[in-house]
């Protein structure tokens, strides 16, 4: 932060001058303090009538106006260090009518987290997925000038929630990156560690530990550099446990809090891939962390040098894991436009991902370390953006594949095969096919009139090939169809939302509506089996349809529902 002070200029006159070095609060500095804010007096910036030590300033400016500033955070034994922050403001030109409201929002954000506290992340972060847009902008502002002015420690919790991304958004909807980017990186870092890429195997390891474990586990990025060096293990049922950092909540008589677990099954690939991170780390490198800092150094062209000056020389820092995704980044993305992950990002889109799979939003709230249901409200949010660009993502692979592997639930891939066009086969072939529904089912025989096994319709069968030289309408269809899927597939979304939202539980028992879980589940069943379609009928429109049109349809058809919901 930029200093600014007021000097005596040769010719008496007081004038305002820039000094760049970052200013940090000094309590030893504070009769320096209030020779500024005198002078501030002097200037009529503030009141004579205002001490310094008054809980209230009042703020002047033109035409004899006055705003009041008042300090509310002596608790937190804070009131001097805003004071100064406000000297420092008003020195720098800031109207005097502009700051009541960004202190305001900072004391706000003080008081509800205590300072900053680690055990109120999510506090801060149901504050800026509820409160007024320009209310998140004013407090992200002077957030940001406050924590350079009063640094505090231990604030990687935190980092991710004050991204400007998030804060200053033209929504209170964090923006995850395009199922494209997150395609992309799934498919790269895999292919590095499994293709067992020597030199980059220790190197980016943690990034597909942190990939493997959070997007199905929803952690904050301190979280996961917390697990510890032995969380693993298998039972005797031939079971796997995962243990995982939460922190411990005090109990509160303001807000029934949901208890978190932490310690949850897992899989036998994740289990194996941590062993195997293990295995490749020399003794040197390892501690009581899973994800070691030791071995991180040892891949930078220039080591850290804070290691020394930690308190915990242990631990792997966000920044430092910020600086693997970097490299990794420069180093094997070379599409420009691709949307590069955050290291916070994973933990959101498990979130989605666990909403559509049908999870109670309790069980969601004790995976996700969540100790109120208010705060995985704002999730839902994501939804339909996340559905949108999953299914294009999807439709485009499977038609220039004709096969997918997806990532379920578990971690485990699935494969999804496509037939190709109708012109790969031959004209014996065909007449051995199924016709029907203006093409043919290439796993039928032309004899067969058994469909107890089919889908519900031909079109959206991976197995069935339209016969556009016959039947050249069913590109036109092929369109009303996708867009009459996405409307159903929105309308579902509502539907999953409203029942989440609305359903009955009593938190003293843990327990929601046996009716309602129930109806969740069918619900986000239903929706999952309309995107798998969305995903078969679009795939088949890329066929026939040159992509960037498709694209601009996509586009045309999204516009229209903003408009319809506005």
């Amino acid at each position: 932060m930029d200093q600014f002070v007021l000097k005596e200029s040769e010719k008496g006159k007081t004038q305002l001058v820039i000094k760049n070095d970052n200013v940090i609060f000094n309590s030893s500095e504070i009769t320096d303090y209030i020779n500024r804010f005198e002078k501030l007096k002097e200037l009529g910036k503030i009141s004579v009538n205002t001490n310094f030590n008054d809980i209230t300033w009042i703020a002047c400016y033109k035409n004899g106006k006055i705003r009041n500033i008042n300090f509310k955070v002596n608790k937190l034994k804070l009131n001097n260090v805003l004071k100064c922050l406000v000297i420092i403001k008003l020195e720098q030109g800031i109207r005097p009518y502009t700051l009541p409201p960004l202190i305001n929002a900072l004391q706000e954000v003080l008081i509800l987290t205590k300072c900053f506290s680690k055990d109120k992340v999510e506090d801060l972060e149901d504050f800026f997925y509820t409160k007024p847009k320009n209310t998140v902008r004013r407090a992200y502002l002077i957030i940001d000038n406050f924590l350079s002015f009063y640094p505090i420690s231990n604030l990687d919790d935190y980092e991710d929630i004050l991204d400007k991304n998030v804060a200053l958004s033209n929504s209170n909807v964090r923006k995850l990156p395009n199922y494209k980017s997150i395609l992309t990186f799934d498919y790269i870092i895999n292919k590095t560690i499994l293709e067992r890429q020597n030199n980059d195997l220790l190197k980016y390891y943690p990034l597909f530990l942190w990939w493997r474990i959070t997007s199905i586990i929803p952690l904050r990025p301190s979280e996961f550099l917390e697990i510890e060096f032995e969380c693993c293990w298998k039972d005797v049922k031939d079971r796997y446990w995962i243990k995982i950092p939460r922190e411990k909540i005090k109990e509160t008589t303001a807000k029934r809090r949901i208890e978190r677990v932490d310690i949850l099954e897992t899989t036998s690939d994740i289990y194996g891939f941590i062993e195997e991170y293990k295995s490749l780390l020399k003794p040197e490198f390892r501690s009581p962390y899973l994800i070691s800092w030791k071995a991180f150094n040892s891949f930078c062209v220039t080591p850290d040098n804070n290691l020394n000056n930690k308190l915990d020389q242990e631990i792997m820092c966000l920044s430092s894991i910020s600086h693997l995704f970097n490299n990794f980044y420069k180093c094997k993305i070379t599409d420009t436009d691709i949307v590069p992950l955050k290291p916070g990002d994973s933990r959101h889109l498990a979130f989605c991902n666990m909403i559509l799979q049908g999870f109670n939003p309790i069980a969601i709230a004790r995976i996700g370390g969540h100790v109120s249901l208010e705060s995985q409200l704002h999730y839902y949010n994501h939804l339909e953006t996340y559905a949108e660009s999953y299914v294009y993502t999807m439709s485009r692979k499977l038609k220039i594949e004709n096969h997918l592997n997806t990532r379920n639930a578990s971690g485990k891939y699935d494969a999804i095969k496509r037939t190709g066009l109708l012109c790969t086969y031959s004209l014996d072939q065909i007449r051995g096919f199924l016709e029907i529904e203006k093409g043919y089912c290439t796993i039928k025989s032309k004899d067969c009139n058994e469909f107890f096994n089919c889908v519900t319709e031909c079109w959206s069968c991976l197995y069935h090939i339209l016969d556009v030289d016959r039947y050249p309408e069913v590109q036109k269809e092929l369109h009303e169809k996708s867009d009459n899927l996405a409307k159903i597939i929105k309308e579902q979304i509502d539907l999953l939302k409203n029942i989440s939202k609305n359903m009955f539980i009593d938190l003293a028992i843990e327990k929601g509506s046996v009716g309602t879980n129930s109806k969740i589940k069918s619900t986000a069943e239903q929706l999952q089996n309309l995107m798998a379609q969305k995903i078969v009928i679009d795939s088949k429109l890329l066929d026939y349809v040159k992509e960037e049109n498709f694209v601009e349809k996509q586009r045309d058809n999204s516009a229209q529902k903003t408009r319809q919901t506005r």
